[in-house]
């Protein structure tokens, strides 16, 4: 029998310790609601056992997923990661890295906790009422914020449709989605520009499932916002039907305060379970605990 494996869903070097407490660069503030803030290691900070791993049989794992996959992409995204949140005016990214970069949210976006739960309770819901997938799917989709043309909300429904038979059959059926909710995100992250916003005198938070839609600070579902760093938020805009490709100039902006504050308040909105940042805020605790778990892709 192997022993569980610790996975980080939220990457240590490629994302937490941007972070991290100024003078304590290996620790973090982890808030939880209805709980004591405390600090905490990065190690232990956005972390599952066995959360990529395939159960090949009773108490045996196999971590190919985790290996060559999660892994390797985040060992990849490191110095990526550094440049975006170093970088002054501009971010000048090659073709190699504007890919890398979209690989790197892609997978962020359906990694952790939050997507696999959502998963496994929207695909049983599809099992105890066969006959409404249609309706499901098209509501789920709404409410989450995904925008799509007539064709493609056939085509999702058409592929819930062809799935239903494999739905919820064990405890990995979600790593099997993660391959078709990349295609979906692939989609969701063709944007025209990305911006870099900062705020320099103002504590960026993020959580445990970090990328959102930004429904308060523009057109509905216009921006895709990830917090990056203690003072940085990257925000995917203006919406293309056009597959990007090529070299990816990212304009690095300055935000004044109250648009840091708002953006904190759609990530703690958007959080299952746990914040994260540099400073600990009575505001931001106080925010997080009378926010409720979101209610993600979950069907009538």
């Amino acid at each position: 029998m192997s022993d569980p494996v610790r996975h980080h869903y939220l990457p240590v070097a490629a994302y937490l310790r941007f972070f991290a407490i100024e003078l304590r660069p290996k620790f973090v503030y982890q808030y939880a609601r209805s709980e004591e803030t405390r600090i905490v290691g990065l190690r232990d900070a956005g972390v599952e056992k066995s959360l990529y791993s395939m159960e090949i049989r009773p108490g045996q794992f196999n971590q190919d997923l985790e290996k060559q996959i999660t892994a390797a992409l985040d060992a990849r995204a490191v110095e990526l990661m550094e440049k975006m949140n170093t970088s002054t005016n501009v971010a000048a990214l090659s073709a190699d890295e504007a890919n890398l970069l979209r690989d790197f949210v892609s997978l962020q976006m359906v990694r952790t906790p939050a997507s696999r739960d959502s998963l496994l309770r929207f695909d049983r819901a599809w099992l105890a009422q066969p006959n409404e997938i249609d309706r499901i799917v098209r509501e789920s989709l709404m409410r989450s914020g995904i925008q799509m043309s007539d064709q493609q909300l056939s085509e999702a429904v058409e592929r819930a449709r062809r799935s239903t038979d494999d739905i919820a059959a064990s405890s990995n059926y979600w790593l099997t989605r993660i391959g078709r909710f990349l295609e979906l995100l692939d989609e969701e992250l063709r944007f025209k520009n990305a911006e870099i916003w900062s705020a320099e005198n103002e504590v960026i938070v993020t959580s445990d499932h970090p990328v959102g839609m930004d429904y308060e600070l523009g057109v509905h579902n216009s921006n895709l916002i990830f917090p990056i760093g203690k003072h940085r938020v990257l925000v995917f805009r203006e919406r293309t039907t056009q597959r990007l490709s090529g070299p990816l100039r990212i304009d690095v902006k300055s935000m004044p305060s109250i648009r840091a504050r708002e953006i904190n308040k759609t990530t703690i909105k958007h959080a299952e379970r746990f914040l994260f940042a540099s400073v600990k805020s009575d505001s931001i605790k106080k925010l997080f605990d009378a926010a409720h778990p979101p209610a993600r892709m979950m069907p009538n």
